[in-house]
């Protein structure tokens, strides 16, 4: 077994043998620690060889200032974060795909020139200031601080404006059609 200065100076040369070594030595104990954090065998085996064909892609460029099981460790726990955090954004986006899936059934289930009209109406009825962020925000799906500077108002006035437009959209029996409501104002 070589001692670490040896072992980074044959990362360094991309020498065949001390990847060897670094496999049989890391290899499992890496993987179970990737398992920890994943929960997916397959997951954590894919994570350590990435990290560890990184390793041998990127040998020359490699700067490990402290051991190379510390390297190891850590490249594995930030491939795991960073997994666990895509999951996140799939598991977001297809939330999002659900919602929109039920908001369309919904509309086709909910098709009453009536019911829009009134809608249209409610919003139309908004004090002026509440009508207008509220059409900026969820029309133009402008962010608050747009708006805010746009209309010269801070943001928590903006802010206030839209909820006091939700609130009296809401008062007004709309309530279970509110998330429709992007879908009517659309027409």
């Amino acid at each position: 077994m070589r001692s670490q200065v040896e072992l980074l100076k044959d990362i360094k040369e991309r020498k065949v043998d001390a990847f060897e070594e670094i496999y049989h030595l890391y290899y499992s104990k890496l993987t179970i620690f990737a398992q920890s954090i994943v929960y997916q065998q397959d997951i954590a085996e894919d994570i350590v060889q990435d990290i560890i064909y990184n390793l041998w892609e990127n040998a020359t460029k490699q700067n490990i200032s402290s051991s190379v099981k510390a390297y190891l460790y850590t490249a594995v726990r930030n491939n795991c974060i960073n997994h666990l955090r895509h999951l996140k954004v799939v598991d977001n986006y297809r939330l999002k795909e659900m919602e929109a899936i039920t908001i369309s059934s919904s509309y086709e289930m909910i098709d009453d020139e009536e019911l829009i009209s009134k809608i249209k109406n409610a919003i139309e009825d908004l004090p002026e200031k509440c009508k207008q962020t509220f059409k900026m925000a969820v029309i133009q799906d402008m962010k608050y601080k747009e708006i805010a500077e746009e209309l010269d108002l801070s943001i928590n006035t903006i802010k206030d404006h839209i909820k006091r437009a939700y609130r009296i959209i809401r008062e007004q029996g709309f309530d279970d059609y509110l998330k429709l409501l992007i879908i009517f104002m659309m027409k």
